[in-house]
């Protein structure tokens, strides 16, 4: 009796905020009806404790056990899965990919995927959209049709603030989440036109590369105009048409997506991370994080860091 109310309670109150909760399945319940192709709204093989809608978008977070082989399926719709903890390997057609914490991978609706889930388990989190939905956003929506993803960087984070606001209940995550779930979509979507990577100098490409093998030093925009024999306004220029972002922000994005790779995969203490990413301080590096990831290192370690240490 008081367990019904309170579930009428949680039900309500998620209501009034704009979410649509529903109490899931029991781990197992979906095997009794896995001989079905495709899956419906909502459901996953695994653990699923709670759905949750957000408009038309439904969010689902599932637990996988270690081990465990998933037959192949499809579902009825297009969605995204983000991995929080552990990982999986996956076969899609004649493809393969591996997920490991902050790997984000989208799936056209209909498409035939089966999984091995890895020795540590995975733990993750679904994000489905109707076809009303797709329809609407149609120009960022169109590369859902061919099976693609990412591990970390921008849109990893964009994904783990997603988590975030799907754990936190309160009257704005709503908006926030479908906010989230667009800028997603749109950043997405540009790394997947034809020309993202076309027609840009060699010596643009260089300078990026450069970077990414340099970034813990103290570079500079001048540093990296002299090293690619450019001038520094003409870098500066082309460097921002390119990449949407100024020499420096690349430079600080390039850091963090190291220190979220070195936090998810060891031990080491905050301070040594950022000093080793090239940050002045703690001070530094804590507030640069928390301001490109929407957390602090110590957050994203309690959410991605590795399930081993649990």
């Amino acid at each position: 009796m008081h367990a019904s109310k309170a579930s009428r309670k949680e039900r309500t109150r998620c209501s009034k905020r704009g979410f649509d909760t529903v109490n899931r399945r029991k781990p197992g319940e979906l095997s009794r009806t896995s001989m079905k192709a495709i899956l419906q709204e909502g459901h996953y093989y695994g653990s699923c404790n709670t759905l949750r809608k957000v408009g038309p978008l439904v969010l689902t977070e599932c637990v996988y056990a270690p081990g465990v082989r998933i037959p192949q399926h499809a579902h009825e719709n297009s969605y995204f899965i983000f991995a929080l903890r552990g990982g999986q390997e996956e076969s899609f057609g004649a493809r393969n990919r591996t997920y490991v914490s902050g790997t984000l991978a989208f799936h056209p609706r209909g498409e035939p995927h089966s999984e091995k889930v890895g020795s540590m388990g995975m733990r993750c989190l679904h994000v489905e959209f109707s076809p009303q939905w797709i329809e609407r956003h149609a120009e960022i929506s169109r590369f859902l049709e061919d099976g693609s993803h990412v591990d970390g960087g921008r849109i990893g984070w964009l994904a783990g603030r997603i988590h975030q606001e799907f754990c936190c209940l309160d009257d704005v995550a709503p908006a926030a989440i479908e906010g989230l779930v667009l800028e997603i979509l749109a950043e997405s979507s540009r790394l997947r036109r034809p020309d993202s990577l076309g027609k840009r100098p060699l010596w643009l490409l260089q300078a990026r590369d450069l970077i990414h093998a340099r970034f813990a030093e103290p570079l500079s925009l001048s540093d990296v105009a002299v090293a690619v024999g450019i001038h520094p306004v003409r870098l500066a220029r082309a460097f921002r048409a390119a990449f949407r972002c100024s020499v420096g922000e690349f430079i600080r994005q390039v850091r963090i997506q190291s220190t979220c790779e070195t936090i998810r995969s060891g031990d080491a203490r905050m301070t040594e991370v950022g000093l080793a990413a090239g940050f002045a301080d703690q001070a530094h590096f804590t507030r640069t994080f928390k301001r490109l990831t929407g957390m602090t290192p110590g957050q994203f370690r309690a959410i991605f860091g590795r399930t081993e240490r649990r």
